[in-house]
């Protein structure tokens, strides 16, 4: 179940998080709840932060978890004199940012991290959406999760452990979207977390418990489920968004046309098989 983007106020600012992208502050709200929160730069649209609150609303739909998000508001005089890179000037902070919620006792996913049998695996609540992951990129197409830089957290809870999706500014190609062109497929390769060694690795021990066709046939039948769902709550979604970030009519429906066009999830899905093999 979707709902309605909250919008929360920063009540102070722990750090900025130094890294190759946004640089995110961290912060903490007025719930006493912290948030990594990623501005718009005072552009807009900023498609980067539509990017953020679009594909965390359809990987809810997909079922594949992500971090808890809002829209969160920062006084700009509160930037003022602290030191901070060039990433958080000021009037950056004008509009409302995307508050992404810290989650506790969470890591990164490793490049080396391996699943080398059944107790491995099954120690993860959720290692299949490891490759829905890689799927879901391939269609929104992500240029930014890759084997490099996996965008993943694995949050440890006792003897469990869950894997959420973060981090997506460098979706749709990472350009306009009235330049999003659905006749082709641009997620190369080799810049897909289904290249990881665990991907392959889930992967390995998925088709020891099942024939490659059931796998395929599980994938094909949730892949179409969750776009069908996506198609019939796009207008949510898009309602959903704030308006302050400037997603009108015609933003919607490029976005639309090139998510829901037929030809296009098809060639999606086949592209995402030729890794599986």
């Amino acid at each position: 179940m979707i709902t309605k983007t909250e919008y929360k106020k920063v009540l102070i600012i722990r750090e900025e998080i130094i890294t190759d992208g946004h640089s995110p502050l961290l912060v903490i709200t007025e719930d006493f709840t912290e948030y990594f929160i990623k501005s718009t730069r005072g552009r807009k649209p900023d498609y980067s932060i539509l990017n953020e609150f679009l594909c965390s609303y359809l990987l809810n739909i997909w079922g594949i978890p992500v971090p808890r998000f809002s829209a969160v508001i920062l006084n700009p005089d509160s930037i003022k004199g602290r030191g901070f890179s060039h990433f958080h000037k000021p009037y950056f902070y004008n509009d409302i940012t995307f508050g992404s919620e810290k989650i506790s006792n969470a890591v990164e996913m490793g490049n080396f991290l391996r699943s080398e049998g059944k107790v491995d695996y099954r120690k993860f609540v959720n290692p299949e959406d490891i490759l829905r992951i890689g799927l879901f990129d391939i269609w929104v197409e992500n240029t930014d999760r890759k084997p490099t830089n996996n965008n993943v957290l694995f949050s440890i809870s006792g003897n469990q452990i869950d894997i959420y999706a973060i981090d997506h500014a460098f979706t749709f190609d990472s350009i306009n979207y009235s330049d999003l062109d659905p006749r082709y497929i641009n997620n190369t390769f080799n810049d897909n977390i289904l290249e990881t060694d665990f991907a392959r690795d889930i992967l390995a021990i998925s088709k020891r418990e099942h024939s490659l066709d059931k796998i395929v046939n599980q994938f094909q039948k949730n892949y179409y489920l969750c776009i069908e769902n996506c198609r019939k709550q796009y207008d949510t979604i898009a309602g959903y968004i704030p308006e302050e970030l400037g997603f009108d009519t015609t933003l919607r429906k490029y976005i639309s046309d090139f998510l829901f066009d037929e030809k296009r999830n098809k060639k999606v899905f086949i592209e995402f098989l030729s890794r599986l093999s």
